[in-house]
């Protein structure tokens, strides 16, 4: 019987063993909680994974706003924070949970959490019940999924609802009554609910495929009836659900209720620097316990340093870059995808005095003194032995990396939107200038400029991806651009002497992925994408998983062709231009074609096969950067180019060119449901 006994131990102890291989720690006996002896938190491993977690942003239109409150900006906060996201992959699971300050931010320290690099995940929220609906129990009474390939810190997740939601806010207990039972609770189908009060109120209920008739109630009176059509993917937003006739019931209060002090505010400023480009406005979006707050910032001195006030018990803020198109805040949305232009990540609101945010470049900012110079590096640890200016400096050496004075020289480019009032400085390291940590990516230019002015600025005689790690000459006020060979972080140098210019990424982005996001217009399912540059054959028939579908970031700044295929049918190929943000396309059942005939004799014989089209100002995907997209040859000097149905009864600007210096002149011309041709003549080409 002892051995029998001590078979059983043996067995129990390799089970216990196998768990732990699969992410599942053995307990550690611990004394009993006490005043003495407090429970610990969780012993933390040496890795922290994070990723940034969207609710909405698939194939499908998971946002209907059904009613959209302005005022309020109720949809803004899809998080509202200290949720918890489960990651599995095989026999691994791990919780990463956000908090109030970054409510997009999902976060996990356990230890082998690190074991889900590179493995193909699915994340998910952690259920109030697993696998079931309950319409009582919020947004975890429902399911919010989403599938990863590769998964990797830092990742963006979009996640799905797999279950239909209601959504609203109200300041009194609400009933919703429906015409057929979609409610789940307490193990049953019901046609009703009654819910408390609450700010973003989410009900999970039953999909359905007939329109169901909804109807919100305030005790008895019906505030708001919708014939709502209840599809599976989608979360419906019914806004502020209030009363006309009654009042919320107050907290009981054995004392008279004071009238209540004044909000204690605090001040927070922007300095924008490269964002102070076209015409932008800027406002902050900051919350708290308190609740949120979306306020515009002003430049009241016209001193370049905007300025607001936000209420004093608010922590977390972001900054927005605003379109001058709109005077009043909001989110982009479908409908207006372009309020926002810009934005900083979720920060923690800086205390005087450091409450002035700089931003240091497109993607990068920080906290300082309000009207404080950039900060200078450490000094050399040994001052004595400076570096010798006349010194020739070996390209295959690093320059000394402590800079000295800031120079008169500049770095310019489309990264900060070619603004040469506001360059990246350069600093001086003996003979040569430097800009160090420089971010940079495939579709940028850049150029040395000299004194704020374009008066004396330094390039190529003809723009041209220059290697990194060698020597180049630059030349004197030439009009071409330095382009940049890779994505990254770089230390540029320049010799204002010799002309020599090198550049070298310090910081290589070599995972670096970027997003193709796909509006699915033809509701095609399944759904597949074939991405070819030239010859290349980069996706054949690829998945379209969540509207979503990812390339390296080595694509960026090219020109790809792409087709949509699915079950017996096929769009035509058509072209894309790659830049840092990926690619919007989207997917539509008729196609509407813009032709353009040369019939001009005496340019036929100069023209050839090939022809590229340059849009702009249509404020959607359809816009390109130069020399634009390639339009596709159907003989006889006939090219066309698929438009998106939204342009549709719109005036587009355009110009056609060979890229041999024939070219049309800016044209113009409204798109048509059955499509356009355009000929040579009324296009400008003689």
């Amino acid at each position: 019987m002892k051995n029998l006994w001590k078979m059983m131990l043996a067995v129990l102890v390799m089970l216990c063993a196998a768990a732990c291989e699969v992410g599942v720690e053995e307990p550690t006996p611990k004394p009993e909680p006490g005043p003495e002896n407090p429970t610990p938190d969780p012993t933390p491993g040496d890795v922290e994974l994070s990723f940034t977690a969207t609710i909405g942003m698939g194939a499908d239109e998971t946002r209907t706003d059904v009613q959209f409150n302005n005022g309020t900006g109720l949809w803004d906060a899809v998080w509202l924070g200290n949720e918890t996201l489960v990651v599995k992959a095989d026999n691994l699971a791990f919780e990463f949970k956000n908090s109030t300050t970054a409510k997009s931010k999902f976060t996990c320290n356990a230890k082998g959490v690190d074991n889900l690099v590179g493995l193909d995940v699915t994340v998910e929220l952690k259920h109030a019940a697993e696998g079931a609906i309950d319409s009582k129990t919020g947004k975890a009474g429902g399911s919010l999924y989403a599938k990863v390939k590769g998964f990797d810190d830092g990742d963006e997740v979009y996640l799905e609802a797999e279950t239909s939601y209601l959504r609203y806010s109200s300041a009194f207990d609400v009933t919703i009554s429906a015409s057929k039972s979609i409610f789940v609770y307490d193990g049953a189908e019901h046609a009703n609910v009654t819910l408390a009060k609450g700010t973003d109120v989410w009900v999970a209920v039953l999909n359905g495929k007939e329109a169901v008739s909804l109807t919100f109630a305030i005790g008895e009176e019906e505030i708001l009836t919708k014939e709502q059509e209840i599809n599976a993917h989608k979360i419906y937003n019914f806004g502020e659900i209030s009363s006309d006739t009654q009042q919320p019931t107050p907290t009981p209060d054995p004392d008279p209720t004071p009238t209540p002090d004044p909000v204690d505010m605090k001040s927070v400023y922007l300095v924008p620097g490269v964002w102070n480009v076209d015409g932008a406005w800027y406002a902050v979006h900051a919350w708290g316990d308190a609740g949120d707050a979306d306020v515009v910032m002003t430049d009241a001195d016209a001193d370049g340093v905007y300025e607001c006030e936000i209420p004093a018990t608010m922590t977390g803020i972001i900054f927005c870059r605003m379109n001058p198109a709109y005077s009043a805040f909001s989110w982009n949305s479908d409908a207006e995808p372009d309020h926002v232009w810009n934005q900083t990540a979720d920060l923690t609101v800086g205390e005087a005095p450091y409450n002035c945010y700089y931003i240091i470049d497109w993607e990068m900012g920080e906290w300082r003194e309000k009207g404080a110079e950039p900060e200078q590096p450490e000094q050399p640890e040994n001052p004595d032995q400076p570096v010798d200016p006349d010194q020739p400096v070996d390209p295959d050496q690093p320059v000394d990396p402590t800079p000295g004075a800031v120079s008169e020289y500049g770095v310019v480019g489309s990264f900060q939107g070619w603004d040469v009032a506001a360059p990246v400085a350069m600093y001086t390291e003996g003979s040569w200038v430097v800009a160090r940590g420089v971010e940079l990516y495939k579709d940028d230019e850049i150029k040395i400029v000299k004194g704020n002015s374009w008066d004396e600025n330094y390039g190529l005689e003809a723009a041209s991806v220059l290697t990194t790690d060698a020597e180049h000459t630059l030349t004197k006020n030439a009009n071409g651009n330095i382009k940049v060979a890779k994505n990254g972080k770089f230390d540029i140098s320049f010799n204002p002497s010799t002309l020599a210019f090198t550049y070298t990424c310090a910081e290589e982005y070599t995972s670096l992925m970027v997003n193709i996001t796909i509006d699915n217009k033809a509701g095609w399912e399944p759904l597949y994408i074939t991405l070819k540059q030239g010859d290349k054959v980069i996706a054949d028939k690829a998945d379209v998983t969540n509207g979503i579908y990812q390339i390296s970031g080595d694509y960026i700044g090219s020109s790809l062709t792409y087709q949509f295929f699915t079950d017996g049918k096929q769009t035509e190929e058509a072209n894309i231009t790659i830049t840092r943000n990926g690619a919007a396309l989207s997917v539509e059942e008729n196609v509407i074609k813009l032709t353009f005939k040369l019939d001009t004799d005496n340019a036929k014989q100069w023209w050839g096969e090939t022809a590229k089209i340059h849009v702009w100002n249509t404020n959607t995907s359809f816009d390109t950067s130069w020399p634009g997209n390639e339009l596709t040859y159907d003989g006889n000097y006939t090219w066309h180019i698929a438009v998106p149905s939204e342009l549709v009864g719109k005036t587009i600007n355009f110009l056609i060119h060979n890229g041999n210096g024939w070219q049309s002149s800016d044209s113009k011309v409204t798109i048509s449901a059955s499509g356009n041709t355009v000929t040579g003549s009324s296009i400008g080409i003689n």
